[in-house]
């Protein structure tokens, strides 16, 4: 079935109203539950799951649905058509941080750490719950009806152990631009999302990302911007560590 086939179908509770975008392996749809009217997002996967996969991404998609946090998007359905899974997510109507601030664009101070505190509760509360996002980015940051920072894309994750080893591969290194040295390994903590968020904080208070690839590091912030605190500098430089032990 295309992707455009779906369009009118029902899943579950809700009845896919649009095509919103494609993934790697999951299409993406906006959807309206049946009875409430209410908008969400569906995520469906392309290729069809065999038993042991199903019953992989059922588990996990209960321990995803149990996060309950202000600045995590909300699973509120999940299930199996067919060989064929899907999640339902809140929907985020205020679109995300990369249309919010286009590449090149140079956040202020104050607005960075108003991101900064509700993105790093959400991380600290999903590695409480033993779950890794893997692929932070500011595409994966929505903004919600109350301009509130929503994190979504932890069903990437999800996805990413349901599916073949080639698209799991893809999933696990997540987006190139903002892995972690030891992601790149298939060294997988913590500490790696701790790196994608400092190196998002590099991009918005600069306005370029980190070259993360010169032996010295990341160039200085405060060279170009000198009203970044030289505290605030140090502790983002930390965190873009190659090595996660420091």
């Amino acid at each position: 079935m295309t992707m455009l086939e779906r369009v009118g179908q029902q899943l579950g509770n809700y009845h896919i109203s649009r095509l919103l975008g494609t993934g790697v392996f999951a299409d993406v749809y906006l959807g309206e539950h049946l009875y409430l009217n209410t908008p969400a997002v569906m995520k469906v996967v392309r290729a069809p799951l065999d038993a042991h996969a199903q019953d992989s991404f059922l588990t996990e998609a209960r321990h995803l649905s149990r996060l309950i946090h202000p600045h995590i998007i909300r699973v509120l359905e999940f299930g199996m058509q067919g060989q064929v899974p899907y999640l339902v997510m809140d929907y985020a109507p205020g679109g995300n941080l990369r249309q919010q601030h286009p590449a090149g664009t140079v956040v202020s101070l104050a607005t960075v750490v108003s991101y900064i505190t509700a993105v790093a509760s959400a991380l600290q509360y999903a590695h409480d719950h033993h779950l890794l996002h893997r692929d932070l980015k500011p595409e994966n940051l929505l903004l919600g009806a109350k301009h509130e920072v929503l994190l979504s894309g932890f069903g990437l994750a999800l996805l990413a152990s349901s599916t073949d080893d080639a698209l799991r591969v893809r999933e696990r290194f997540g987006t190139l631009a903002y892995m972690a040295p030891e992601q790149i390994q298939g060294e997988l903590g913590p500490a790696s999302d701790q790196y994608t968020l400092a190196v998002m904080v590099y991009e918005w208070l600069s306005g370029s990302r980190p070259c993360g690839g010169t032996v010295a590091g990341p160039a200085s912030l405060r060279e170009q911007h000198l009203e970044i605190p030289e505290a605030v500098e140090q502790v983002i430089l930390k965190a873009m560590s190659k090595d996660p032990a420091l």
